[in-house]
């Protein structure tokens, strides 16, 4: 989900509707932070001493260095008008919810699995604590990369996502959210005015980008991920781990309860792995590693159908309610359900590793 959502925070004032505030601060540059739930100047100022690689003058030493501030709506260029309006119509709730995205076994195997891929362990930590610092693109409402952190409390996490709201249990002191649009690695950071200029796109470690990549149009992908290859700072400590992982899924290889006409709109909008990799190579990334990973999921029908009329995935958002329907209707007669109203599939996962 990486484009941009109006913020509607007039100067001088805090929404409080949302729970949370929209602040930014003059460092130089003016940029756009979302302090979940407190707009007190001293929950900021600990929100900047924790904030890696910001430059410091005397004019922000002080609460006179910060202001709210608004900015007018805003539109990206990274995602179609009907993904624009899938993702918008969701909340925290409705989203965390849908089963692949909720606290269980499911959540826990996907999260062992980006420790490994990232190198990240409580032993290594033990022996080099240096911080690291991972800047999560599209990253919702900050419940799964909350789960990534919240076992390595040295390490700060930053979420970008345009539209979700930050999850209430996501509260964390190493944990950031900002709003943006994939749109800002289009344009060079040497080329960005000081009005314009966003921190979280410099200084980062490593990058994470789970069900992103499709959302991103194909002739933009590779100046995008080169934007993202420039903004990296090197760390000793993770030499031999990759900079940056996309985790996607098969475009043909699924195994999901899908109808004919979704599994067509499926083929369409999710790239190939092996498109998506030499464009991360055409990008800089000097050596690229891939893998699937499937994980035998049980649910209960009832929740699948749930999920696709609540249009959990984009791809849904391609269909009416009246189609929808049409689809869960056939489904009681195309699944074999055990005693408690299960069934089951794959989910298979695609882990594109990729090293400076």
């Amino acid at each position: 989900t990486i484009t941009m959502r109006p913020l509607f925070v007039g100067v001088g004032s805090i929404n409080r509707k949302k729970g949370y505030s929209y602040l930014s601060w003059q460092l130089g540059v003016n940029f756009h932070h979302r302090v979940a739930r407190g707009p007190s100047c001293k929950l900021l100022l600990q929100a900047y001493q924790r904030w890696p690689s910001v430059p410091l003058n005397s004019q922000s030493t002080t609460t006179s260095g910060y202001r709210f501030h608004g900015t007018e709506p805003k539109t990206s260029t990274t995602m179609a008008q009907p993904m624009q309006q899938h993702y918008a119509q969701h909340s925290a709730t409705s989203y965390d919810s849908a089963f692949f995205y909720s606290a269980g076994d499911y959540l826990d195997h996907i999260t062992a699995l980006v420790h490994d891929k990232f190198l990240w362990s409580k032993e290594g930590s033990a022996a080099d604590p240096t911080p690291v610092t991972l800047l999560d693109i599209g990253g919702g409402t900050g419940s799964f990369t909350k789960r990534l952190v919240e076992q390595f409390p040295t390490n700060t996490a930053i979420v970008i996502d345009p539209f979700l709201e930050p999850a209430k249990n996501a509260d964390a002191k190493n944990l950031f959210f900002f709003e943006a649009a994939a749109d800002d690695f289009l344009k060079p950071m040497k080329q960005h005015d000081s009005a314009a200029t966003l921190h979280w796109r410099s200084g980062y470690h490593q990058v994470l980008m789970k069900e992103v990549v499709h959302h991103l149009p194909e002739q933009q992908r590779t100046a995008i991920f080169r934007g993202i290859c420039e903004g990296f700072a090197r760390h000793p400590k993770h030499k031999g781990a990759p900079a940056l992982l996309i985790i996607t899924r098969p475009q043909k290889d699924i195994d999901y309860p899908l109808w004919t006409a979704a599994r067509k709109v499926w083929a369409e909008n999710q790239p190939a792995h092996q498109d998506i990799m030499q464009e991360l190579q055409d990008a800089g990334f000097s050596r690229l590693v891939c893998s699937t990973h499937g994980y035998e999921c049980r649910m209960a029908l009832k929740r699948w159908k749930a999920m696709v009329q609540g249009r959990c995935w984009s791809t849904f958002s391609s269909f009416t309610d009246a189609e929808l329907q049409e689809a869960c209707d056939a489904m009681d007669e195309q699944y074999a359900l055990d005693e408690n109203g299960h069934f089951g599939f794959e989910d298979r996962l695609v882990f594109i590793s990729a090293y400076l």
